[in-house]
């Protein structure tokens, strides 16, 4: 049995007060010590709200995708006076988030704990249910950042999980994403709000209803079939699922 306490990481992230214009680079990489996926929400948040480019940023359409950390530095960089050692620096640290968790809860009723993301800006997530999870903090192993990404969002206490399996995502114009896949039938703690979303217990027979991604289906059978340890591929042109491979082998669409 797997045993967790919110003790053993770092308290969850405060939200402060509106983000400063950035001076320079390393004032970034090294603000407070931070990890890298915080530096990655500062950097959004400061690229809204710094004074140089809030005009560009009336226009939707000139709004790169969220997690489009090249685009980003493309704005802030034609902003700022930096060298083109410190971009290449960024975009190599920025670009290399590409492991993560994702975790399907479920309770003595038969729901899922799912995550309604319609509060985050510029989410890629934005509007679709899906489970709770995020990306890997520095030297974390795939149980580590589950336990503490399920805590900070949920204020739930896992002690009974399962790796299901990884899923890869490929999608034009974006970094492939590596998730690695669990579901946890015991837990302990009460749930809280979520900033990221809306959480709700939704009846296993019922999220097909929701609007879910697309290549989300393929996996959530899998895990009604109690299918053993899987590697699924999926793969996306914008929003449209274009092609799905499970352990190697391709799946009809």
């Amino acid at each position: 049995m797997a045993q967790y306490s919110p003790f053993s990481v770092s308290a969850k992230r405060q939200k402060k007060g509106p983000a400063q214009p950035i001076k320079s680079i390393w004032e970034l990489l090294y603000h407070k010590g931070t990890s890298v996926s915080t530096l990655a929400e500062k950097l959004e948040e400061t690229a809204h709200r710094a004074p140089q480019i809030s005009d560009q940023s009336k226009n939707s359409t000139n709004k790169p995708p969220a997690c489009d950390w090249y685009s980003w530095a493309q704005v802030i960089f034609t902003s700022y006076p930096i060298s083109d050692i410190m971009v290449i620096l960024f975009v190599r640290c920025f670009c290399s988030m590409k492991n993560c968790t994702l975790c399907y809860i479920e309770n003595e009723n038969q729901e899922y704990l799912m995550l309604h993301r319609i509060k985050k800006l510029h989410d890629v997530n934005q509007d679709k249910w899906i489970g709770v999870g995020g990306k890997f903090e520095r030297d974390e192993s795939p149980d580590e950042c589950l336990l503490r990404e399920v805590w900070e969002e949920t204020g739930l206490t896992l002690t009974s999980y399962r790796f299901r399996g990884v899923v890869t995502f490929v999608a034009s114009g974006w970094e492939t994403e590596y998730m690695y896949l669990y579901t946890a039938d015991r837990y302990i703690g009460t749930l809280k709000d979520c900033d990221e979303g809306n959480l709700e217990w939704v009846p296993k027979e019922k999220v097909f209803d929701l609007p879910i991604w697309e290549g989300d289906k393929f996996f959530f059978r899998l895990l009604e079939e109690d299918q053993p340890f899987f590697s699924l591929k999926l793969v996306y042109e914008n929003d449209r699922l274009t092609g799905a491979a499970l352990n190697g082998e391709t799946i009809d669409l």
